[in-house]
């Protein structure tokens, strides 16, 4: 049983992480990091860290939230954050000591004024909401494919993320050159 993400040697067995396709790591994707440091109780002496690192799209992108809440997260919880204009709906990836050395990674200083908040643990109705707008997401995927080679564009829309209360959708796309989308933009929002 190989894995997917790391790939496979002639034997059979994955030829990046060794873990022989049992993948307990959280996974062979690249973009995971494993908290090692998750099952430390937390001191009485110290609180834990005040940001956290969520995770949308199935992880395909993360950022950093502030958590203001009093509530203590684990990783894979769903939690409610500040959008655009609205709120999104996105699941803790990282929580703890960790996230200082990932935010030093990334060179984001952990009092920047643009670091968004977590709002709330979410409800029945954040929920619902969060469903109806990802049940959506594959047709916007393929319609705007459609759209992009219509107007003939050289660019591939990879993927599409509508934000939990659906008042925002994000486009992500690559190209081999810079691309004019500006019609594209204004088919979509029509």
């Amino acid at each position: 049983m190989g894995c997917a993400g790391c790939g496979s040697s002639a034997n059979g067995k994955p030829a990046g992480c060794n873990s022989n396709g049992n993948c307990s790591s959280g996974g062979c994707n690249r973009l995971n990091v494993f908290n090692w440091l998750a099952d430390i109780p937390i001191s009485d002496l110290g609180k834990p860290f005040p940001i956290i690192e969520i995770s949308f799209s199935q992880g395909s992108r993360k950022a950093f939230f502030r958590n203001n809440t009093h509530h203590i997260f684990n990783k894979g919880n769903l939690v409610v954050v500040e959008g655009s204009g609205g709120f999104d709906i996105g699941e803790v990836s990282l929580t703890g000591e960790l996230v200082k050395w990932q935010m030093k990674k990334k060179h984001v200083k952990d009092d920047d004024p643009e670091i968004k908040k977590v709002l709330r643990i979410p409800g029945a109705h954040d929920l619902e909401l969060y469903e109806q707008s990802k049940s959506i997401e594959k047709e916007l995927l393929v319609r705007s494919r459609a759209i992009v080679r219509v107007q003939n564009l050289d660019m591939k829309i990879t993927e599409m993320e509508v934000q939990a209360d659906g008042k925002k959708i994000g486009f992500f796309y690559t190209a081999d050159s810079r691309v004019d989308f500006r019609e594209l933009i204004k088919v979509f929002a029509s």
